[in-house]
């Protein structure tokens, strides 16, 4: 799984591909608690925030805070961006993500192998 590492503070992010998902499974995800490695955990916060080719949501962590974007794509495709850190921070959460919204492209699928003789 990829990560993000903030340049300064102690911010951190992961990426999650997905593949034939719906909006509404997206929903889904973003509704449920996110247990991550060390036993840390977020709790879901707030609404869901949706355009047309996103979802968002906030999380609260014991000490930390969380901060989720899915960017949507074609053919039932998406990248979830998660990051996390502590509150200090949580004000450069939302323009991490929306750059990282911003900039996710969507390429055309590869084409599996053919099977048949």
């Amino acid at each position: 799984m990829p990560f993000l590492m903030a340049q300064e503070g102690k911010g951190l992010g992961m990426i999650f591909p997905l593949a034939d998902v719906t909006r509404e499974a997206v929903r889904d995800e973003l509704s449920q608690p996110l247990s991550l490695l060390h036993g840390l955990s977020f709790i879901p916060a707030g609404s869901l925030v949706e355009t047309e080719t996103s979802i968002a949501r906030s999380y609260q962590g014991e000490d930390l805070l969380g901060r989720a974007l899915a960017a949507l794509g074609p053919e039932n495709r998406c990248v979830i961006y998660f990051i996390m850190g502590p509150r200090e921070d949580a004000a450069d959460f939302e323009t991490s993500l929306e750059r990282l919204g911003a900039s996710t492209r969507f390429a055309d699928p590869m084409p599996g192998p053919e099977i048949g003789l």
